[in-house]
């Protein structure tokens, strides 16, 4: 919890997405498939796959971008502004209040940031890989159980990314 910093951090301009080699396909009739959209965030890189009802893998991305950019988001301690080093004291923080330096604070706006930068950095990741996502029947996104509360307020950026955030 030692960062200082001296004013916000910008959200990053786009997110660097790398597409997997195409797999085979063995349908004879491409996008007649009930397909979903898996995206499964983890430290330092998100994955974005595609698979079909048998489970079949028909695309898939990489993108760099993970919970890890929580690392960076300000808490305002009032007389400064600190960067959280530690994901348990990152964990705690995304309740709305932890201790830091031995005084309860207020996280409401780290919280409020963070959800804000990871509805930005998810929209920025689908879009640039599934678009709209109109044609597949349903996102489904997997993320560490700590971070479902903060993931809820993404689920609005597609009106059919399940309710229901899977445990990654």
């Amino acid at each position: 919890m030692n960062a200082l910093v001296t004013e916000p951090a910008e959200t990053a301009a786009r997110i660097r997405v790398f597409r997997s080699p195409e797999p085979r396909l063995t349908d004879d009739y491409p996008g007649m498939r009930e397909e979903r959209v898996f995206v499964t965030i983890g430290p330092g890189e998100t994955r974005v796959t595609i698979l079909d009802d048998e489970g079949e893998c028909a695309k898939s991305w990489t993108a760099i971008f993970g919970w890890s950019f929580l690392f960076g988001v300000p808490v305002n301690l009032g007389d400064r502004i600190i960067t959280l080093d530690e994901q348990e004291t990152i964990t705690l923080a995304l309740s709305g209040r932890t201790r830091i330096y031995g005084r309860m604070v207020d996280t409401a706006s780290f919280v409020k940031e963070a959800g804000r930068q990871m509805s930005a950095g998810l929209d920025d990741i689908l879009s640039q890989t599934v678009g709209s996502g109109a044609r597949f029947s349903a996102i489904v996104l997997a993320a560490p159980q700590w971070l479902h509360g903060l993931l809820s307020g993404s689920i609005g950026i597609r009106p059919h990314i399940l309710h229901e955030i899977s445990d990654a």
